[in-house]
């Protein structure tokens, strides 16, 4: 999982003051949140549906 570089990344009420790349969004949710996610299932369009909608599943 990507980490910030040095403390200052991160300011004292935890914002991530730097861009911070990940490969998956199940990196990206296991970032925010601290332990593994499903990214997949977890990230929310404003709509409030799941972003695998707009995975290619190779149906």
């Amino acid at each position: 999982m990507p980490t910030c570089h040095n403390k200052t990344d991160i300011d004292p009420h935890g914002v991530v003051l730097n861009d911070v790349r990940f490969s998956s969004p199940s990196q990206a949710g296991a970032f925010a949140t601290g332990h593994a996610s499903n990214g997949w299932a977890q990230w929310k369009t404003k709509e409030g549906n799941p972003i695998d909608q707009f995975r290619t599943h190779g149906d």
